[in-house]
């Protein structure tokens, strides 16, 4: 049920075609922002699993599937160091590691130096949910992602879910 409450909270985000179209987007490429970063499509083939996390990245079409800054796209489950990829992000991954319910951001220019994204993965749906917020008003022009107080406020969202880590990159 976690995971419906999820993907109906990033499509009352969604942005429409029209209004997309209005601020200039084609409309192959405001389809593509849509379908891409609000659409969260069910695979045909359900797998029994034990968490929120791996219900998502096992029974939905992630592949092709992006929030503002992280991507789902062809880096799932790789191995790097003990950790596994989960996502890309500018300049590495969301990587999570067995047994433990954290998710780390490891970056790919020192895979030594490895950080805390959150605590779980239920603050990581929440975060998700923020910076889909966060894109959807870009989109629609509804605020500037370059105004410091627009950002501030966003980070403050994000730093209510935890404030151990410093969300600026994904905004």
């Amino acid at each position: 049920m976690k995971i419906l409450n999820f993907i109906e909270s990033i499509r009352k985000y969604s942005p429409t075609q029209e209004v997309l179209m209005s601020r200039g987007y084609s409309e192959s490429f405001s389809k593509n922002i849509i379908d891409k970063q609000f659409n969260l499509q069910e695979v045909n083939n359900r797998k029994e699993v034990s968490s929120f996390l791996q219900d998502f990245l096992q029974n939905y079409e992630v592949e092709s599937f992006e929030i503002n800054k992280i991507s789902f796209s062809d880096i799932l489950e790789e191995e790097i160091n003990d950790y596994t990829t989960i996502a890309g992000i500018e300049g590495g991954y969301l990587v999570i590691k067995e047994n433990d319910p954290a998710i780390y951001i490891l970056f790919s220019d020192d895979e030594d130096n490895v950080e805390l994204f959150c605590s779980n993965e239920d603050e990581f749906f929440e975060l998700l949910i923020v910076f889909a917020e966060f894109s959807s008003k870009v989109f629609k022009g509804e605020i500037n992602p370059f105004d410091e107080e627009v950002k501030s406020s966003y980070l403050e969202k994000c730093n209510k879910i935890n404030p151990l880590t410093d969300y600026d990159m994904f905004l």
